[in-house]
Formats: structure tokens, C-alpha cells, sequence
């Protein structure tokens, strides 16, 4: 795969993703405790954006993505222009082989203040140790699950600073993932699967948080 490959696909979608980046990759070499000037840099990609900066498809060297900030449009907008743009992405550069396939989702759950503290919201909360007498001032934890049929999740669970707002500020990181090597670019397969992401990820969600946080955001 070239750099004049992925060219061709940001030409032909500067209509509908008009903002292009290009993206490389710097290696550094440190010598005698500091890094060399004019590091040695290579191409990696394109990154993509539409009029609205709200969807971006990146063209890599080494794969393809499909984000989406907020607003959030439902599952069932989302999973279709993936498909369409990874097609592209499959006719214009004709990968070998698909080695992972994955669906990450980034949540920032702004929770008001409980005098129950983390345990009111999370359904397995970060703890101080029992007898020592302290505050908590932040915390991070990640768990690496093995699901059915091959799919693997990270969960990350992070606080975040309020900056003196009242209330709890938590980052719930969730990628669910299939090593997917078996699978061909153009595998009829791969939209079943990333729905089963999508399931398990959903799970994930309403698993790790107690119904009064899921009533928050009812």
C-alpha cells in the first residue's frame, strides 16, 4: 500500500469530507541524552473530515477507522457509512486480510454529587483501603475480559477533574474486539460481527454502572 493509493480515496470523497490532514509517523533517535534534530519521519495516513468536523474516516498504511464525536447519531446511521467508506477503502487499496476488528466507545458521564460517593454510580467503585484516612483524589482502572465467540473487551474507568463544579466526572473507556485474521476484507461476516461488538459493548456499559447512574441519563 502507497501513499498514492490513499490519495485517490481523498479525492474522491472531498465532497462529503472536505478537511484533510495528512498524518505521519516520527522516529526519534537519542544520542548522548537528548534526541537528534530532524527526526525521521514516514507517512501513515489521511484523516478525513466532513463539513461539520463531527465524522472522521482515517486512510491508513495500516488500517482504517471510523469516528464519530457528538451529538451521537444512532448505531443503525453510524454502522452503514462505516461499511460504505471501509468498501472504499477495500476497492481503492486491496488489503490482504482483516487482523482485528473492534468498536470502541468513549463515555464521559457527568454524575451529580451523592453523599454515597463512586459506589452510588459504579458497580465495582475504586476503594481506599479499609483503616486509612484519606481522601481519594482520582483513580484508573483497566480490566481485560475474554468474551464468546473470540471477542475480547479493555475497560478503562477513569475520573476526571471537575474543576470545582459539583458532581462526579467519569471517563468509561470500552473497546470490544475480535482478532479477526481468519476473515477476508470483503467477508460477508465482518457486519455480523461488529454487531456483536456493539452488543457486547452495550453490555459492558449498563454492567458496570448501578440503575441509579443508568437513571441519570434516562
Amino acid at each position: 500500500m502507497t501513499e498514492a493509493s490513499l490519495e485517490v480515496l481523498k479525492t474522491s470523497l472531498q465532497d462529503s469530507y472536505p478537511i484533510i490532514e495528512r498524518q505521519s509517523v516520527a522516529q526519534f533517535h537519542i544520542k548522548g541524552g537528548a534526541p537528534q534534530p530532524n527526526p525521521e519521519q514516514r507517512f501513515r495516513g489521511f484523516m478525513l473530515k466532513s463539513h461539520d468536523r463531527l465524522s472522521i474516516v482515517q486512510f491508513r498504511i495500516d488500517g482504517f477507522t471510523y469516528n464519530r464525536l457528538r451529538p451521537y447519531p444512532s448505531w443503525e446511521d453510524i454502522l452503514p457509512e462505516a461499511i460504505r467508506l471501509w468498501r472504499i477503502y477495500v476497492a481503492t487499496v486491496v488489503p490482504e486480510a482483516i487482523a482485528r476488528a473492534a468498536v470502541r466507545y468513549i463515555n464521559r458521564l457527568d454524575l451529580p454529587a451523592s453523599g454515597a460517593g463512586l459506589g452510588a454510580y459504579l458497580a465495582a467503585p475504586p476503594r481506599i483501603p479499609e483503616g486509612y484516612q484519606a481522601s481519594m483524589g482520582g483513580f484508573l482502572t483497566r480490566v481485560t475480559l475474554s468474551a464468546s465467540h473470540g471477542l475480547r473487551a479493555i475497560v478503562t474507568t477513569a475520573s476526571e477533574p471537575s474543576f470545582g463544579t459539583p458532581g462526579t466526572t467519569i471517563i468509561l473507556d470500552i473497546d470490544v474486539f475480535s482478532d479477526a485474521a481468519e476473515l477476508t476484507p470483503d467477508d460477508a461476516r465482518l457486519e455480523p460481527i461488529l454487531e456483536r461488538l456493539r452488543d457486547l459493548k452495550n453490555r459492558l456499559f449498563f454492567e458496570s454502572l448501578t440503575e441509579d447512574a443508568v437513571r441519570v441519563f434516562e
